[in-house]
């Protein structure tokens, strides 16, 4: 995590901004490349742990997969049990 904050892989000033903004942190392609190079060189320098490198991309996989079924909320009230079992799921609830 501290490899994370100091190289400001996350919670940069612009994620602060971002999040009071937007209510959302917003990376596009080239922050993405950027993030994604520092990731590699934190995990083949040794600033980043094999273990940390894998929890953090099944947060971020998690994270994606929450979002998109959010963001897929349905219209018709009777698929919302459905929805909800599937969000259950998501959150490692069921």
């Amino acid at each position: 995590v501290n490899y994370l904050f100091r190289k400001n892989v996350i919670f940069s000033s612009y994620d602060f901004e971002s999040m009071n903004r937007d209510f959302e942190v917003k990376i596009g392609p080239v922050r993405m490349i950027a993030v994604a190079a520092k990731l590699a060189i934190g995990r083949l320098g040794g600033g980043l742990s094999k273990t940390g490198f894998r929890a953090l991309l099944d947060a971020m996989s998690a994270a994606a997969k929450i979002r998109a079924h959010y963001e897929a909320f349905p219209d018709d009230p009777f698929r919302f049990d459905e929805w909800a079992l599937a969000a259950q799921r998501l959150w490692g609830e069921k």
